[in-house]
């Protein structure tokens, strides 16, 4: 039986995890940049926050897909 807490485990765990942070980081600045930069309303800049929304998540299944037509680097170790 192989340990799950593999080299390779822990490095796409720390590479999510960061990613992540920095997704969430730009999730939660976006409005209030897009207010004061652009001058817009709440709305609109709440509007424009789910397209880019959207848009990751979009990304995400493409990722994801061409993740697995590759394969997993760490599957064979």
């Amino acid at each position: 039986m192989r340990a799950i807490f593999n080299r390779c485990f822990v490095t796409v765990t720390v590479v999510n995890f960061f990613v992540m942070l920095a997704y969430y980081q730009i999730m939660v600045t976006t409005v209030s940049y897009m207010q004061e930069r652009f001058a817009l309303s709440l709305s609109s800049a709440g509007a424009s926050l789910g397209a880019i929304i959207i848009g990751c998540l979009l990304g995400r299944f493409v990722s994801g897909n061409i993740i697995s037509m590759w394969g997993a680097a760490c599957s064979s170790s």
